[in-house]
């Protein structure tokens, strides 16, 4: 099968779309489908990978990391050449909307992978001074015209999928629920790696100000008050200014680690005692179960999405609060050996070996639609 992503957004920026888009492919190709990117240019002229074809954009003044690809003349013939069997988009701007002409154009089935709830970050990345609900209006009323005409829309969870449909206040089609997969092959347990000492809070992502990062230096403040522990964030985004300062005002030494090859985040998720993950933000979270994978215990604040993967004990707990999420850390830190098991169980659920092959069955029963 011959396959072609459509994105906007990808290496080197890194997020859970890109994550997404890299654990599929990979999976895929060793099943031996065919798979081809198209992305937005990265601003590097040197910067190539084998698969992946990359169109001139220009960088989004508000998310510098972000690029919005410019259509290229010769877009068609491309495709074409290549001869797609499928269409499938990660991304409702840009390539998202070329990728939709193209499906059309040739009779190709079109998919979508639904991973943003855009809406929750108006507030931190708009002009000051706008109302943000002008622009969720906005943005639901682009995407009700957006998801027209999809063959089968993909949601990483049934919380997703609900506020997207409550959101738009239609009907959304044909969908399934399909998470972001963890290469349980790779992200596994490793007694030889020593655990830091003092333990490690560790905080994994973009660094953004939707990801809500002052609830863990806060609750670190306080836990590092009852024993010995550091906090590390690894990653890189807009509020790392923000942040290193917040952390500098509430008189914690954070480590900012910035942004980490995926050996070296696999050694961190080994050498930490716990993941916190204190985001609102999330259609899923791939991080948590990477983190699993690797026998890592997770705190997460207690939402919906996170239901869907793990329950409270299965690996990590929840909170809702910073009292809770203390009195939680404290609890994982001093025997966090006791979650392990139960984590990396949690995770292999979700390995992608399983998740790629219910993927191609979506494929394939898209392909059968007559069109």
């Amino acid at each position: 099968m011959k396959i072609g992503m459509f994105t906007d957004s990808y290496r080197p920026a890194m997020d859970g779309v890109v994550r997404n888009i890299d654990v599929y492919t990979n999976e895929l190709r060793r099943l031996g489908h065919q798979v081809t990117i198209f992305a937005p240019s990265t601003g590097r002229k040197n910067y190539v990978e084998d698969g992946v074809y990359y169109f001139s954009a220009f960088k989004l003044r508000q998310y510098p990391s972000y690029r919005l690809a410019i259509y290229p003349s010769n877009f068609d013939r491309l495709v074409r050449d290549i001869g797609l069997d499928v269409v499938h988009s990660h991304g409702f701007a840009s390539m998202g909307l070329r990728g939709k002409v193209v499906a059309r154009k040739r009779k190709l089935p079109y998919l979508f992978t639904f991973h943003t709830m855009v809406p929750q970050v108006f507030g931190h990345h708009f002009v000051e001074g706008f109302d943000p609900r002008f622009f969720e209006w906005l943005f639901w009323r682009y995407m009700r015209l957006f998801m027209r005409h999809i063959d089968v829309t993909i949601y990483p969870s049934d919380w997703a999928r609900r506020m997207a449909s409550e959101g738009m206040g239609t009907g959304l089609g044909k969908s399934v629920i399909l998470p972001t997969g963890v290469e349980t092959d790779r992200y596994r347990p490793d007694d030889s790696v020593p655990k830091d000492s003092p333990l490690n809070i560790l905080h994994v992502g973009r660094v953004s100000q939707e990801k809500n990062i002052e609830t863990a230096i806060d609750a670190f403040a306080r836990v590092r008050k009852e024993m010995e522990a550091t906090l590390t964030v690894v990653g890189d985004g807009p509020a790392l200014g923000f942040y290193k300062e917040y952390a500098k005002k509430k008189g914690v030494d954070v480590r900012f680690a910035g942004f980490v090859t995926e050996d070296q985040l696999i050694e961190w998720y080994r050498r930490s005692s716990m993941l916190i993950l204190p985001s609102r933000f999330e259609t899923q979270g791939i991080v948590p179960l990477e983190a699993m994978a690797c026998g890592l215990p997770v705190l997460a604040f207690k939402h919906p999405a996170f239901f869907e993967c793990w329950n409270e004990g299965d690996g990590g707990r929840f909170f809702d609060g910073e009292d809770d999420a203390v009195a939680k850390a404290t609890s994982i830190l001093q025997d966090p050996k006791r979650f392990s098991q139960r984590a990396r169980a949690t995770a292999e659920r979700f390995s992608i070996q399983k998740l790629a092959l219910e993927l191609v069955e979506v494929y394939k029963g898209a392909i059968d639609e007559p069109r």
